[in-house]
This record gives structure tokens, sequence and C-alpha cells, in this order.
């Protein structure tokens, strides 16, 4: 019964999508999509060059750039230095990421969950 029932159903959603509009040609909607799709821009590159004749791209340029020193002082880091420094290949080749914990699938999930909330904001 229950199968039957289920078939029913099935067979109901099938029909309302055949029955809903017969006789509905999308052909023309096509042609109007692609005739819009032909005269539309796709993206912004278009007024690229008016954006930077105004001003906008160096006027955002500085207001990030004086952010960003903002926050560098408040953080105590010198706003003078690079921000790279080169590494020797031998110290970045022997760090290792791996975890020295032993979890089990057997593992506890209060151990899992309560125990470091430093990564994750935890609703408690």
């Amino acid at each position: 019964m229950h199968f039957f029932s289920t078939l029913i159903v099935a067979s109901a959603f099938v029909a309302s999508g055949v029955l809903a509009h017969p006789g509905h040609d999308t052909r023309h909607e096509i042609e109007e999509r692609a005739a819009f799709m032909k005269n539309s821009k796709r993206d912004l590159s278009h007024c690229a060059e008016k954006l930077k004749a105004r001003g906008l791209e160096a006027r955002a340029i500085q207001r990030r750039s004086a952010i960003a020193k903002d926050v560098r002082e408040k953080r105590g880091l010198s706003t003078s230095a690079p921000y790279l420094r080169a590494r020797d290949a031998s110290s970045v080749l022997n760090t290792t990421h791996l975890s020295g914990v032993n979890y089990t699938p057997l593992t506890p999930e209060t151990t899992l969950f309560s125990s470091n909330n430093s990564c994750i904001l935890s609703p408690e």
C-alpha cells in the first residue's frame, strides 16, 4: 500500500509539470533573452576608464592605504618596514602542522568539542 501511494504521488508531480502549461512555446522567450544579452554589458569594464579619470581608483587606494597604516600603528607595527621578509627553506620545511593529539572514533564528544575554543566560536 505504501508503494502504491508513493507511486501515485510521484505520478501527480510528473503530470503537474506536463499539464501546467500545455502548448507553451518557449522559442519567443529564448529569442527575447538572446536579443537582450546581445545588447547588454556583461561587466563593468566599459566604464573603467571613466572611473579612473574621475580619480575614484586613486582615492580608493589612498583611503585603503591610510586604513592599513592606522591599523599597523594601533598594533605597534612599523609602518615603513616591508610586509614580507625572506625565510630560509630549512625552517619552512622543518615546520610540522600535525597534531600531537591521538583521537579515535571512540573518543568522547566532550573531549572533542569542549576542550579548546580558541579556533571556533562557542555559543556557551
